[in-house]
């Protein structure tokens, strides 16, 4: 009787680590590489991202936003804004934003931006 005391909290243990384990996204796959948006609002823009920038452009008219990018753990990272194609930014030149990868699934991840206090959820698909 004492044993299935014991081997009860051990399963319900060993059950709830196993399923956070399955769960846990693999961010580091997408620290680097080729990007497209895979919602349909902005399916024309490719995202490059290096292990220090992320480069945002717009294949229609080659308009364009580089970011130097700092990962601040695993799944979340900063964007600062360092010069952009579109003048009407510049304001914005210096001001960085925090993005998270919320969950991952193949080479498509969904994340969450944050810039100044105004969320915004993208769905990203890796390509390179």
């Amino acid at each position: 009787m004492f044993k299935k005391y014991i081997t009860l909290p051990a399963l319900l243990l060993l059950g709830t680590i196993a399923m956070g384990q399955s769960n846990d996204v693999q961010c580091t796959e997408f620290h680097t590489g080729t990007f497209k948006y895979n919602d349909g609002s902005n399916a024309n823009i490719v995202i490059t991202r290096t292990a220090t920038h992320q480069t945002e452009t717009n294949t229609l008219d080659q308009s364009f936003k580089k970011y130097k990018i700092e990962w601040i753990s695993d799944c979340e990272y900063q964007l600062t804004l360092e010069e952009s194609s579109d003048e009407r930014l510049s304001v914005l030149i210096g001001k960085s934003k925090k993005e998270m990868i919320l969950k991952a699934e193949g080479y498509a991840y969904e994340n969450l931006s944050d810039l100044e206090g105004k969320g915004a959820s993208n769905k990203l698909v890796k390509v390179h």
